[in-house]
């Protein structure tokens, strides 16, 4: 049977209601913004975010440049107020002006993205250098993605292969799994398959499905790895697991 692989690149709580999601309830009404937060993230209603709005909203008025980052994140992604980018770039360009380093990774993205604001690639790779300068592992890897596929930047898979390594040696799995595909590609640095799977094998680890995809697809090919089909379907298989179509396709094929 020929084998059709794909290798890719790049509630309310009544009854049963955890102790934690308890906690954070009690934490909520006593006008813990943070908590708040949680919450919403963990109940099906709307109660979490919407009293996590207006607590983030008196705090940020009272220049806590954490919660100003909080609410932007709840503009952007409209949880507990209605959707509104322009709202949430104010409130990310206040937090990062006053050194809170996630809001001037999320302000970098608005401008890549050109949401809430004018679309300035100059300004996003500002902001994601000092911020990687600053150890965050998210701006490192975004940066990277940028110098890997050329936007906003000159493509330099070499720049990309620095900032997607400092990244994944903080953890960050999709950088880990980038780092593979360079190295399996030949680009930035001679071609490595070991190297390939090393990272591939991070990636996957931490539960990121495309490092389980590819690496499973390195032992299908054989490539820095000794050729095993049951192996590969392992990994095909966690991927489909994590919710990747991909794996759960190349795991049907592989039968």
């Amino acid at each position: 049977m020929k084998k059709l692989l794909c290798f890719i690149l790049l509630s309310i709580c009544i009854i049963g209601c955890s102790k934690t999601n308890m906690l954070e309830k009690i934490k909520c009404d006593q006008d813990d913004y943070i908590a708040c937060v949680l919450l919403g993230s963990n109940y099906k209603d709307n109660y979490g975010y919407q009293k996590a709005a207006q607590l983030a909203t008196k705090a940020c008025n009272d220049e806590d440049f954490e919660a100003c980052y909080h609410l932007g994140v709840l503009y952007e992604n409209a949880q507990g107020v209605e959707q509104d980018y322009t709202k949430a770039f104010n409130l990310y360009k206040k937090s990062c002006e006053g050194g809170f380093i996630y809001s001037c990774n999320n302000l970098a993205g608005l401008y890549v993205s050109g949401n809430g604001t004018k679309q300035d690639y100059a300004k996003a790779v500002k902001l994601y250098t000092k911020t990687c300068s600053d150890e965050y592992a998210v701006s490192c890897y975004n940066l990277g993605f940028l110098y890997n596929v050329g936007v906003g930047v000159k493509q330099d898979y070499t720049k990309a292969i620095q900032f997607y390594t400092k990244a994944c040696d903080k953890n960050y799995a999709s950088a880990c799994s980038n780092l593979g595909t360079l190295y399996q590609k030949g680009e930035g640095e001679k071609q490595d398959f070991i190297k390939a799977v090393i990272f591939y094998h991070k990636a996957c680890e931490k539960n990121n499905a495309i490092g389980c995809i590819n690496l499973g697809f390195m032992y299908f090919k054989g490539q820095g790895i000794k050729q095993d089909t049951q192996i590969a379907k392992h990994f095909f298989n966690k991927a489909c697991d994590l919710g990747n179509n991909i794996g759960c396709e190349n795991a049907m094929q592989l039968k």
